[in-house]
């Protein structure tokens, strides 16, 4: 992203929305950018905040670059931090290859000591794919013999194989649910309280009658949007790749302009529209049909990880009933 297009969306992201602001960095892998490009972002933050509002940034990387200085960067400047490491070093090593084409875990590794180094505890994101869903707990005592206590699980899911280099790697439903219920068990049998993996931490929270902060459970995709490095504004980053969903140019409109376009407005509404299956359901109310990248038919089709969602939502109902009998038979 250019410097002037950078700053023309900071300022007008601040004129715009007043309070709190939250912005997300990411690429593929946003460190390339350079110092330079992230010290531009507090620059100008620092310069349009003129309400001396409070400002969050954070930054997804795989870690590969990190060292003491981008480390002191994120420490001295409040960025959190989020790491992609795809569990054991065999499954992360299997697709996230160096330019050699060597694993790059052990990269990895050295990224994340070197955050911990200077008082960063990053969040971590593990991505699965058809060929690295074999072994779910191989992925938890991966995650926990490294010190990692929380973290999230995507899955990889591209029916039509528009990514030729990952053809085949979709993650079917049956597969997922079989990942899911073992992370489960995994996670009942581990007893630590600290250990929260996001889709089991937003489940449990449907479940037990509170609601959801993953934008996946709670139905509100809609107060965030993706801005591209050419300008163009979609809205989130798993859908840059749908022509008919993009909002508009930053390059030659305003924000403003661009956040009230009757494509967005479309959006919203197909967003939220009630899918039929889901009206019959017991677990919308916490599930609202999932991601929108996972519905097959376009944004107001049917959430692919439906049965996944299902026997998830049922299994974490099962423990929590058999805990409150328990506890009640003290």
């Amino acid at each position: 992203m250019s410097r002037d297009l950078l700053e023309k969306f900071i300022r007008q992201y601040f004129l715009l929305f007043p309070g709190p602001k939250w912005f997300i960095w990411h690429g593929g892998e946003p460190l390339m950018a350079g110092r330079q490009f992230f010290d531009w972002i507090v620059e100008f933050q620092e310069r349009h905040n003129v309400n001396d509002e409070p400002v969050r940034n954070s930054v997804q990387t795989n870690a590969t670059l990190v060292n003491d200085d981008w480390a002191e960067f994120f420490a001295e400047n409040g960025f959190g931090v989020g790491v992609s490491i795809d569990g054991s070093p065999q499954h992360h090593d299997h697709h996230r290859k160096t330019a050699r084409g060597g694993g790059s875990f052990e990269n990895v590794e050295r990224g994340i000591a070197t955050l911990r180094s200077h008082g960063i505890e990053p969040g971590f994101i593990q991505t699965l794919t058809s060929d690295t869903i074999d072994n779910p707990a191989e992925d938890f005592g991966a995650f926990l013999k490294q010190g990692t206590r929380q973290w999230g699980v995507n899955s990889y899911l591209d029916l039509m194989d528009a990514n030729p280099m990952m053809k085949g790697q979709t993650v079917t439903d049956a597969q997922l649910t079989k990942y899911m219920l073992a992370y489960i068990e995994a996670w009942l049998h581990s007893g630590d309280p600290d250990v929260v993996i996001r889709e089991i931490e937003s489940s449990l929270a449907g479940v037990i009658g509170e609601g959801s902060s993953g934008c996946s459970y709670n139905g509100s995709c809609t107060h965030f949007f993706c801005l591209e490095h050419d300008g163009e504004i979609y809205p989130c980053d798993r859908l840059t790749h749908r022509p008919d969903l993009l909002f508009g140019n930053l390059r030659t409109q305003s924000l403003g302009e661009i956040l009230t376009s009757g494509v967005r407005a479309t959006y919203v509404a197909k967003q939220t529209s009630l899918h039929p299956d889901c009206a019959a359901c017991e677990y919308q109310p916490i599930c609202h049909n999932g991601c929108t990248h996972h519905r097959v038919g376009g944004v107001d089709g049917k959430y692919y990880y439906c049965g996944t969602r299902k026997a998830v939502f049922g299994r974490l109902k099962e423990a929590v009933a058999t805990l409150t009998d328990a506890k009640e038979t003290e």
